[in-house]
């Protein structure tokens, strides 16, 4: 933005910049207007995501100049003044008259809103197709408000506009919208921006954090600024901005003001307030000997720790989400760190799809060996993103997906922090393995180039560089520091697994481990059995290669797998749920917290029932999704005989929900519970309803298995068959050899289903059209 004329001219990006953060928009205008210092914050990541996103950019350029050579007006961008933009305006608008296909850097300005367009692609209807590139791989907000201010300058232009524009994202994918459904938005957006800078302008002095008119993100870094200067609320580890809105209109505005606190907050509950008032107090707590205070605040979670063995892992992912050898997949995975209980550290690299995928079988690999080892070897890490990163790479190269799946079931791998984060209560802004290791890793605090894990990116991008310029003596130096930092964060994993257990034993909780979950359905996703390696050596390993019959092949083996797949993520979450403290699944999908429990009838047996039941109304909410008839009541210890092996642990039960007061948001819930096969009526009352299993696929995947069979059998010929057909993307193949019939849709159904030779029919229509009801 600028000022020119006594008016302010602003841009795309600045209503983007307003949807994100109006605070820091306005700080960013105030330093232009000499108001305020500069907002410079240097950022090697953002930097590096910007040159990609120019290079995505240029990629698609290429692409439609392959298309269109001698068809692609460019718009040159103008000096930033009234006459620069107006003459660029006006090669626009010279540039539509003469129609070319595509115009690249489309400009606008209609006085006030200036913008350049990516792309406008020429349609049949000779309307322009607005077009952007995004180096994201998900449509943003800010995105598709836009390409809407793009759409409503150009049509006021007299510019014929298309009624969809598209968005190409960062991995080749093609997202469409209508321009009438990003207008309602847009519109509304656009006038509040020029409100919020002419008014700014015209007040005459630098925005204010105290003003609440104005939007803040919280999280920028000119927002982290006035945070710590203003000791906000948001200083305190593990504060939403929401509970900070309560806590504000409450009179609770820093946080001596909170720690300070003493009684009830309206709509925040008791034990909210209570936990977030302990942790201000630590935080204003003096530092002794560098290492900051810490109380243990329940070490009932801290049972989940499993008992140390000799073959225990520590294990931590070095990765970058940026990288890309094709400008469409991205994110490479480039270290494996692992180290033992003999203080061994091995590092897996990865520096291409090929390593990537060799270090994910070497290193379940040597999980496997050491497990027949050390039956009771546990891997140890801290935060969710080894167990994140192990799925979406076995699901990548279907590689180790009933390993991985084990390792999640069983309990085999530990999240360190959801049991830091309910069990201890530390004196930190934040829990990162960083702030706490003060507390266990003594002198060994961090040094050198590489200390948190955006240097290890920006660092591996330093790599990537030197070894392409055949720097490789400087490229190994930086490789080393790498290496070295992902050592500590094993050995600080380590350390803190060692601290965590010591406080367990200083407040007598025994440590068990997690409890298992099996899933009770059936037989594992092969993929090393005879069948599966006929199938993989007529497809091949290399996808760009394949042939159709090869792809088609392909898709039937992971069919093999598909049910399981879908199966997994549910059987996860229940794991999490039995095993994880309360505030970490609390608000997933389709669970309800129940507050109270009241027994409406006690254990009974009604009549033509087999078994005694209890109903017993709940009240509590529910933070997504909605109830079924049949789910799983979740109880705490000392639990249920006859739900679960062991009284010590969580159990859970298979319940009937009856009645709710509100299918959309229910408070009260009303359920049925039958006395277990192995124990009789208990006492206990549940704490949580959670989704029951998923829907059985037997048949369906013995019926997968059978096609994959005769597939396999009949192979390197795929005889035809309706799916064969659809595979391949082959029209219906009939006896007669004619097209499909046209016509009423009945008779010409019926005529075509008994035409057809083995093969399809596809039947089309919108909702309510009758398909069901031609089907039958």
């Amino acid at each position: 933005m600028f000022v020119a004329d006594d008016r302010v001219i602003y841009s795309a990006s600045d209503l983007a910049a307003a949807a994100r953060c109006e605070y820091a928009l306005l700080r960013s205008f105030d330093a232009k207007l000499g108001r305020g210092p500069t907002v410079a914050v240097e950022d090697e990541l953002l930097a590096r995501t910007a040159e990609l996103g120019g290079q995505h950019e240029q990629r698609h350029l290429d692409e439609l100049r392959e298309l269109s050579p001698e068809n692609v007006a460019i718009i040159g961008r103008p000096d930033y003044t009234i006459a620069g933009l107006t003459a660029a305006a006006d090669a626009t608008m010279q540039a539509v008259e003469r129609r070319p296909p595509i115009i690249y850097q489309a400009a606008m300005f209609d006085g006030r809103f200036l913008g350049f367009a990516d792309f406008l692609i020429l349609d049949a209807d000779q309307r322009y197709r607005l077009r952007d590139t995004k180096l994201a791989r998900s449509v943003k907000v800010e995105a598709l408000l836009q390409l809407a201010a793009y759409a409503d300058t150009l049509a006021r232009a007299g510019i014929p506009v298309a009624d969809e524009v598209e968005l190409v994202l960062g991995d080749g994918a093609m997202a469409s919208y209508r321009v009438d459904e990003l207008l309602p938005v847009y519109g509304p957006r656009r006038a509040a921006l020029q409100r919020l800078l002419d008014e700014h302008l015209a007040g005459g002095r630098p925005v204010s954090w105290e003003d609440d008119g104005i939007r803040a993100c919280f999280r920028c870094p000119e927002c982290t600024i006035q945070v710590r200067l203003h000791d906000d609320l948001l200083l305190v580890a593990g504060m939403r901005t929401s509970q900070r809105a309560r806590l504000i209109d409450a009179g609770i505005t820093t946080i001596s003001g909170l720690a300070s606190h003493d009684g009830a907050v309206p709509e925040l509950s008791e034990r909210t307030v209570t936990s977030l008032s302990a942790q201000a107090r630590l935080q204003l707590t003096p530092r002794v000997d560098g290492k900051p205070p810490y109380e243990i605040a329940d070490a009932q979670p801290l049972m989940v720790l499993p008992e140390p063995d000799k073959g225990d892992l520590f294990f931590d992912f070095e990765g970058d989400p940026l990288w890309t050898s094709d400008g469409q997949e991205w994110g490479l995975e480039y270290l494996f760190g692992v180290l033992d209980t003999a203080d061994e550290f091995r590092p897996l690299w990865a520096h291409d799809r090929a390593d990537e995928r060799r270090a994910l079988r070497d290193f379940l690999k040597m999980v496997r060996a050491r497990r027949r080892r050390y039956p009771n070897m546990h891997i140890y890490h801290y935060a969710a993103y080894e167990k994140t990163a192990l799925l979406r790479l076995a699901g990548r190269y279907g590689v180790g997906e009933d390993e991985v799946d084990d390792l999640l079931r069983n309990g085999v791998l530990v999240d360190l922090y959801p049991l830091v984060r309910k069990s201890i209560r530390v004196g930190t802004e934040n829990y990162s393995l960083k702030s706490l290791e003060p507390l266990y890793m003594g002198g060994q605090l961090r040094t050198g180039d590489v200390t948190t894990a955006t240097d290890s990116i920006t660092q591996y991008a330093k790599y990537c560089e030197l070894r392409a310029a055949g720097r490789d003596d400087d490229a190994a130096i930086v490789l080393k520091d790498i290496e070295d930092y992902n050592r500590y964060d094993c050995t600080s994993t380590r350390k803190l697994r060692d601290w965590l257990i010591c406080r367990a034993i200083d407040c007598g909780v025994p440590p068990m481990g997690a409890q298992p979950v099996t899933d009770k359905s059936g037989t594992p996703i092969i993929e090393d059995d005879d069948l599966a390696r006929k199938l993989a050596k007529f497809v091949g390993d290399d996808p760009t290669a394949r042939k159709p019959e090869q792809t088609a092949v392909a898709m039937i083996s992971a069919a093999r797998g598909y049910h399981r797949r879908e199966d997994k993520p549910y059987w996860w979450g229940h794991f999490d749920r039995l095993n994880n403290p309360l505030d970490e699944w609390a608000d997933n999908t389709d669970v309800f917290i129940a507050e109270d429990a009241v027994i409406e009838t006690d254990w009974h047996t009604p009549p033509k029932a087999r078994k005694p039941q209890r109903r017993v109304r709940l009240s509590g909410c529910i933070a997504a999704g909605g109830l079924s008839t049949s789910m799983y009541a979740l109880y705490e210890p000392p639990s249920p005989a006859g739900l679960t092996d062991d009284a010590e642990r969580r159990a859970y039960g298979a319940v009937t929900v009856v009645d709710c007061d509100d299918p959309a948001a229910p408070t009260e819930v009303t359920i049925v519970e039958r006395e277990p096969k192995a124990g009789g009526p208990f006492d206990q009352l549940p704490f949580a309803l959670t989704p029951g299993p998923p829907i059985p696929t037997g048949p369906l995947r013995d019926s997968i298995e059978a096609f994959a069979t005769d597939i396999a059998a009949g192979l390197p010929h795929l005889a035809p068959s309706a799916v064969i057909d659809i595979l391949l993307r082959r029209p219906p193949r009939t006896r007669s050899g004619a097209s499909l019939p046209r016509g009423p849709a009945a008779e010409s159904i019926t005529a075509a289903l008994r035409d057809l030779d083995s093969s399809y029919i596809a039947v089309h229509g919108p909702p309510g059209t009758g398909k069901t009801f031609t089907a039958a």
